[in-house]
């Protein structure tokens, strides 16, 4: 056993998974990789596991709607590029919640999207915000609902969190990147942003951003190169 996040994680298990999955006799797109698990659900109630995947399912569904919201301000403000890494995230946030989405229909629950209230600032201001919500789902978000799970160890709704949680560890690891040198208070951040070359492609079964084009499976589901979408930058 070892723990990550504070979360204590069986490595056997996990890899075990992500193994059987590689090697699946056809390569999954998110709706046929959903499917094929759907038929493996059982006859459960799975009372606990409904409950914490309405909760993901909200939690991804507003960040991407913050994320569209912070990408048109930065457009406004001509931060092509701030704009471009706001884009990335809200696709990564919306195929988390579709994921969610298909498990709750294959459990025979709708879930309806909550009213979003939404906070947009300045650029700066959105990249730190940004940053703190992801670190957020990093450290408390995401273990928490790992640990709900485990009562009911439902194998879609494990395996959709644990993909949430390490795409989020990439969304973190971008913005510290892009704004190490500086920190988020400094005009010159957002600055050196602007002067990166940024080519974002994202895993559309799980989730995960690269800023440069996919060469080997993915990271996290270990899902073919064909599952990576090229990310154009908005205008």
């Amino acid at each position: 056993m070892r723990e990550e996040g504070g979360l204590r994680v069986s490595p056997f298990s996990r890899r075990e998974f992500l193994y059987l999955a590689s090697v699946l006799p056809f390569v999954c797109s998110p709706s046929a990789w959903a499917a094929q698990r759907k038929a493996q659900t059982g006859s459960g109630t799975w009372q606990q596991t409904l409950g914490v995947l309405g909760r993901a399912y909200q939690a991804e569904m507003t960040a991407h709607e913050h994320y569209v919201g912070y990408t048109q301000k930065a457009l406004e403000e001509e931060l092509g590029n701030v704009a471009y890494l706001f884009h990335a995230f809200s696709i990564s946030e919306k195929v988390h919640a579709e994921n969610y989405q298909l498990i709750l229909k294959g459990l025979g629950t709708e879930v309806e999207r909550a009213v979003v209230r939404l906070q947009i600032a300045d650029s700066r201001t959105n990249l730190r915000r940004s940053a703190i919500k992801e670190l957020e789902k990093i450290k408390s978000l995401y273990p928490d609902f790992l640990r709900e799970l485990e009562g009911e160890s439902h194998e879609d709704a494990i395996v959709s969190c644990m993909y949430s949680w390490k795409s989020h560890r990439q969304h973190e690891q971008k913005i510290k990147e892009l704004t190490k040198y500086k920190g988020f208070f400094v005009r010159a951040a957002v600055s050196r942003i602007e002067r990166v070359k940024l080519d974002f492609h994202i895993c559309m079964v799980c989730g995960a951003t690269l800023d440069r084009e996919p060469t080997s499976p993915c990271d996290i589901c270990n899902r073919s190169l064909a599952n990576y979408r090229k990310v154009e930058a908005p205008a």
